[in-house]
């Protein structure tokens, strides 16, 4: 995909975002383990990241610990039939025996503690809101400000931390995050989120080759391997080519070969084990390398059947480009910067960035699953 070059916003014009507080409703359930699975997941997330709401569940829980002491005081002095008698003292408000000093201290306990929460929640909090937050070198962007609300107020499906903000998935399929991002970056992210899957180019494949067969009456002769690169995509197009020592050696020669085995370059004679490309190879062309070691008259490459060929590619100059914009962009998000290299074919650099979003959610099955993908073997 190609990333527009006039894109809406920068890094530098936005401002931090802390995610939305939870509801009243989400935090009650919570506390009443009513949630379901996915809802207590996402609570979890965001209590760990908000200080703020893990007080609220604290005073909740601690209210209603208090609550149920003091009605089952009332319980035990009123008796089994306190309806009754309430009933025929009602016409007087008649107080005696029935409402007893215990449940008044109660009902006294509930509309305070009721009343704390509903100033916190509407006064004090929307107070504390409007004033003003530095943040170095950051100024408020309108457009991150009005993606805000469809965070705040989206029904999610699931939900982690990148980086400190919310990353969401709605239930309609639309993904909920306080980053402006180009259209086609949003489909990405819902599409990877909605699939829990991330989508690897199909020159891995290529890249990667089973092992070959020897022919009839031919013999493996003593060998060693290569180290990298091999099977993967690269960003520099002048790589380093690393090798095993071979026992013996007297020195050693690096061939590159296109996909047709016309030579590209070659090193001429090292002594050592790793040679940098001498100029720029090919960008998005299937490649391959081989190692030629000098042990007295005879001469033993790697990797050399039944081991696979050798294969990389150059990551082709338009995504390599688009990467550079991203990173300057959006160097805050783990998510967006893995999903790209990952669908760049970069997987170790996919690797690194979902490794990172796994130390800040341990307990999200998509960030597990997602980083699972890229450690597979192809």
């Amino acid at each position: 995909m190609h990333l527009p070059m006039h894109l809406p916003m920068h890094l530098k014009d936005t401002i931090e975002w802390t995610p939305a507080h939870l509801e009243f409703e989400q935090l009650a359930g919570y506390v009443a383990n009513k949630l379901e699975e996915v809802e207590r997941e996402i609570a979890d997330n965001h209590l760990a990241a908000c200080d703020f709401c893990a007080h609220e569940v604290q005073e909740l829980t601690g209210l209603q610990s208090d609550l149920a002491g003091v009605l089952a005081s009332v319980h035990t002095q009123v008796g089994d039939g306190w309806w009754t008698r309430f009933k025929l003292n009602l016409p007087g408000f008649a107080f005696d025996r029935v409402w007893t000093p215990a449940f008044a201290i109660g009902m006294l306990l509930m509309f305070t503690a009721l009343g704390s929460w509903w100033w916190r929640r509407n006064v004090a909090e929307p107070l504390s809101a409007r004033q003003p937050i530095a943040v170095p070198s950051q100024t408020a962007n309108p457009a991150l400000n009005a993606a805000v609300p469809a965070v705040e107020h989206a029904k999610k499906l699931l939900a982690f931390s990148d980086r400190g903000q919310t990353i969401a998935l709605a239930k309609d399929g639309s993904l909920n995050t306080a980053l402006a991002l180009p259209a086609a970056y949003h489909e990405m992210l819902a599409a990877t989120l909605s699939q829990q899957r991330l989508k690897l180019p199909p020159v891995l494949k290529a890249l990667t080759q089973p092992a070959r067969t020897l022919k009839g009456g031919e013999t493996a002769a003593p060998t060693f391997s290569v180290l990298a690169p091999a099977g993967a995509v690269l960003r520099t197009a002048r790589p380093v080519f690393r090798w095993q020592a071979l026992a013996g050696a007297s020195g050693y020669t690096v061939a590159i070969f296109d996909e047709d085995f016309k030579p590209l370059q070659d090193s001429g004679t090292l002594t050592h084990t790793q040679w940098r490309a001498a100029q720029p190879l090919p960008r998005g062309r299937v490649l391959l390398w081989q190692v030629t070691a000098q042990v007295s008259a005879q001469q033993i490459s790697a990797p050399a059947a039944p081991a696979p060929e050798a294969r990389f590619q150059i990551l082709a100059q338009k995504q390599a480009a688009e990467l550079q914009r991203a990173e300057r962009e959006f160097a805050k998000s783990h998510f967006l910067l893995g999903t790209l290299y990952a669908q760049a074919g970069l997987v170790e650099e996919a690797a690194r960035e979902f490794q990172a979003l796994q130390a800040e959610n341990p307990q999200s099955a998509v960030v597990n699953k997602l980083l699972q993908q890229l450690r597979q073997p192809r």
